[in-house]
């Protein structure tokens, strides 16, 4: 079942590296973590109405929930079973983005409107308590934040209309503040900027959705100050957005719309190479330990990437070839919930989408049903072959999913007045149990 679940996991999302060998990443309403050495797997949340951010960093993983008034849970890994630390109050609304420090010690808080803020809270690496240091506003919101590894009190966020902002934890008698500017000269501060990420050498790297790529010298500069630039990359006509930044020790690497990767040294000194990784947009670039390169597609595909010399004979003019194989296809649908399902001696793997598609999996998709309603939970029996799949109206839908290629409804009704966020099955598949927005709880229907 492991290589199974797999295939239903990434969708196209930020991913960042726990420990070693294993990724997290966003999976469906909860975050998913994979030993790419070994294809176990764990999940976190799962629960309530899903997850809104990720980030992780060595040995420690942080989600943030939706809904209002969320919680930002902060575990250390591999131990899943309770949070270190819960950070209550940390959005009003939403959190669109969430970044921990290299080594863990500081957690950064983008939260969307009415907020509009980026908060900074200390407490790591042990995470015992959270203390937040300062906060700064954040016009139009964050798409993405990073913490500098080099200097952890350096964050960088780029907003929902592409601005980019550098963030300084500066200390004080009785506080600490968070300056807040543009490191970018005016002849780029217009533009705007779709990705970033860090170089071996802490540069802070931007991707412009116009193609372009620089790298900017932040050592030594003073708040306010625009940064010394180097260009990686020239802008394309026509544009081909850089999506993705990241780096390894010997290359700064640049994803693309048009699913090339393009690895540069970050002075510039080196012309740049460029080669297809991906069938549709690099979404985000993963390095792990031993120098493996992960690269993530906005179609749901996660391949491993190895860069390397070009061996005597090879016919590469520009020195240098880079070896591509996907490590799985994943859904890029999102997911709403997952159910594992053994019916007459085979087994596979139910999924539900937040649209009521509801998809059979063994080693690729098996059948598909789309029920035409919006859906709120699922459960999955293996008793009687059978899924409940509830909607966003309260209407509950019974699915034979025992006929793995042509997935079927059997029966519909309306239980609930509003969503039914709910259902369960007995252990034998007799009865049916059910929960909704209109505060009816248990109610049980013979199945």
């Amino acid at each position: 079942m492991a290589s199974t679940a797999r295939c239903l996991s990434y969708g196209g999302g930020p991913t960042g590296w726990v420990d070693a060998q294993t990724l997290a990443y966003q999976c469906g309403n909860g975050v998913k973590l994979s030993n790419v050495a070994t294809g176990s797997e764990a999940f976190l949340g799962g629960c309530g109405y899903g997850v809104s951010a990720v980030t992780s960093s060595q040995g420690l993983v942080a989600y943030a929930e939706k809904g209002v008034a969320p919680t930002v849970n902060i575990f250390g890994f591999p131990n899943l079973k309770a949070p270190l630390t819960t950070l209550e109050g940390a959005a009003q609304l939403e959190v669109d983005a969430l970044a921990l420090s290299r080594h863990g010690e500081y957690l950064v808080v983008a939260s969307a409107g009415p907020d509009n803020s980026v908060a900074v809270y200390s407490g790591g690496p042990t995470w015992k308590a959270a203390t937040k240091l300062c906060e700064a506003p954040a016009k139009d919101g964050c798409m993405a934040v990073s913490v500098n590894p080099g200097e952890p009190s350096e964050i960088c966020t780029i907003s929902t209309a592409g601005a980019l902002t550098l963030r300084r934890v500066l200390p004080g008698a009785e506080s600490h503040t968070l300056e807040s500017w543009c490191p970018l000269p005016d002849s780029l501060a217009a533009e705007e900027a779709v990705s970033h990420g860090w170089s071996a050498n802490h540069r802070l790297v931007v991707g412009f959705a116009s193609g372009a790529a620089v790298s900017l010298d932040l050592e030594g500069l003073d708040v306010g100050a625009a940064a010394p630039v180097t260009e990686l990359c020239a802008a394309q006509e026509p544009a081909n957005a850089a999506t993705a930044v990241s780096s390894s020790a010997k290359h700064v690497l640049v994803g693309f719309a048009d699913g090339t990767l393009t690895w540069v040294d970050d002075t510039g000194n080196t012309p740049p190479v460029t080669k297809p990784v991906a069938d549709s947009a690099v979404v985000c670039i993963a390095l792990g330990s031993g120098g493996s390169l992960w690269v993530g597609s906005e179609s749901g595909c996660l391949s491993s990437v190895t860069l390397r010399d070009a061996a005597e004979g090879d016919e590469a003019a520009d020195g240098s070839v880079a070896d591509v194989e996907v490590a799985f296809n994943h859904n890029s649908e999102a997911i709403l919930a997952l159910g594992g399902l053994t019916w007459e001696g085979q087994t596979c793997l139910v999924s539900c989408s937040p649209a009521g598609n509801v998809c059979t999996w063994g080693a690729d998709k098996l059948g598909s049903l789309e029920t035409g309603a919006d859906a709120a939970s699922m459960a999955v029996t293996s008793a009687t072959g059978l899924a409940a799949v509830g909607s966003t109206t309260g209407v509950i839908r019974l699915v034979d999913v025992g006929n793995f290629g042509a997935p079927q409804t059997i029966y519909r009704s309306k239980i609930h007045q509003g969503a039914a966020t709910h259902v369960a099955f007995s252990p034998d598949g007799s009865l049916l149990a059910s929960a909704g927005e209109d505060n009816r709880r248990g109610s049980s229907e013979e199945v």
